[in-house]
């Protein structure tokens, strides 16, 4: 039976009674609600700061807002209610290129989750015979860290947009290079994947597409770590815009109690991917823990605690290193109601190497009598390496890799189907202790017979 080495997390105290979280949109005026001016006019979206315009010096995007006087062209058309709030981007595509961007609130984290998203609506084509209106595909998102280089798609449909009567909700899952620094909605995207559809197709058609809610949000909804004392419970309260929250357990809904340690997921499902976060639960034991370990024969390991503890020795860590079996305490640093807590672990020390048992000699000429030669290896740990047979040159007859999820390991005799004249062979199994991470070398000879 293995012994296995066992060790704590290693992780930051973050004692919470309860994670209550909300998303983070990194979009500054999102709805484009907020306005410097009422008093608006044709090609006027960076009246929505911080939004400004980019590409054609001649591209003039919109911005459409409830404020807007009621004679205004720009206030909100009776046709095109906003996805929410007050404001809304009116946008062109194809003939002209009108293109859009604003500054993001804070950089994008590369180790979490990213979720994209905004709303989009096309002008109705309502006439066929000379109209130039089209519809299509082509407005979406990207992201740049400058405001030179080309923009890097990161949000697009698929399909051809042209639902004039209801919004149209894009949406996706997404990872941060860390060149993200400003956000971009426009055509950005490929033409090989463009889908565009025309009454009248002509070079002067043109998409007319209104634009709400931008979303640019990090899915980070839950601590990296979260400890609970002894008797006590951690409540989750999670929201996450509008999308339907899920745990790896099974459990269903953003507010839950959790009693027990444990590594918990938690996942945002969109229309077609899903957003994860995940949590390491501490529960502190009520009384003293008792840790069994073990160490190979002149190594160190390394015994941690999952907040700063006082170990026996005086020190003040969450980690010591030990190189000799014996009894070690550690007494948590942390404020429960119970006057003293923490571990002893009682480390013995145990062989890391490999009993092989391998017989001296077979006769692989398929009598069915010792026609195999068995190798049988036995350790207490884990243990992986590479087993190879030589002839008296120095030739490489066999070579094999095994590890000790298999207890045998065999040979049939043959060299490129053929069989091995009588003689001495050497075989050599060089291995790697899962216990210490040593390289070991275990070797010996067989004789072939026939």
């Amino acid at each position: 039976m293995k012994t296995l080495t066992l060790s704590l997390t290693l992780i930051t105290t973050c004692l919470l009674a309860v994670s209550s979280t909300a998303q983070t949109n990194l979009v500054a005026n999102p709805g484009f609600e907020d306005i410097i001016d009422c008093n608006i006019d044709w090609g006027e979206i960076d009246k929505a700061t911080p939004w400004r315009i980019t590409g054609s010096i001649n591209s003039s995007p919109d911005v459409y807002h409830e404020c807007a006087s009621e004679d205004s062209f720009y206030g909100i058309p009776p046709n095109v209610p906003t996805y929410d709030g007050d404001g809304m981007a009116g946008i062109v595509s194809l003939f002209a290129e009108e293109k859009i961007y604003s500054l993001l609130l804070a950089p994008l984290p590369t180790d979490h989750d990213i979720y994209l998203s905004f709303a989009i609506q096309p002008e109705e084509i309502t006439d066929p015979e000379f109209g130039k209106l089209c519809y299509s595909n082509t407005h979406s998102m990207a992201f740049s860290d400058n405001l030179v280089e080309f923009p890097s798609l990161a949000l697009s449909s698929d399909t051809l947009i042209n639902n004039f009567n209801n919004w149209t909700k894009l949406e996706t899952c997404y990872r941060a290079t860390g060149e993200e620094k400003y956000v971009f909605l426009g055509n950005y995207q490929n033409s090989l994947n463009q889908i565009i559809y025309c009454d009248n197709l002509d070079e002067t058609n043109f998409t007319y597409s209104y634009l709400d809610e931008v979303i640019v949000a990090p899915f980070d909804v839950v601590p990296d770590t979260v400890i609970i004392c002894a008797g006590e419970t951690h409540e989750f309260a999670i929201k996450f815009f509008d999308l339907p929250i899920s745990w790896n357990d099974g459990f269903v809904g953003g507010t839950r109690t959790m009693a027990e340690s444990g590594i918990f997921s938690v996942r945002a499902q969109t229309a077609n991917c899903q957003l994860q976060d995940n949590t390491v639960v501490i529960k502190i034991p009520e009384r003293e823990e008792v840790i069994e370990m073990s160490i190979c024969d002149e190594a160190t390991s390394v015994l941690t605690t999952p907040v700063p503890a006082i170990w026996e020795d005086g020190t003040i860590g969450t980690s010591i290193a030990v190189s000799r079996p014996g009894r070690y305490t550690a007494e948590l640093l942390i404020d429960c109601e119970e006057e003293s807590v923490g571990y002893l672990f009682e480390v013995t020390e145990i062989y890391c190497g490999i009993e092989a048992f391998v017989p001296n000699v077979f006769s692989p000429n398929a009598d069915g009598l010792n026609d195999d030669l068995i190798f049988y290896f036995n350790s207490m740990v884990d243990f992986s390496g590479e087993l190879i047979i030589f002839d008296r040159w120095g030739n490489h007859l066999f070579k094999k890799i095994h590890n000790s999820a298999s207890p045998t390991l065999s040979w049939d005799g043959t060299y490129k189907g053929d069989i091995l004249n009588t003689g001495v062979y050497i075989w050599v199994f060089r291995y790697q202790s899962m216990g210490d991470i040593k390289t070991r070398v275990l070797s010996g000879d067989v004789t072939i017979v026939k």
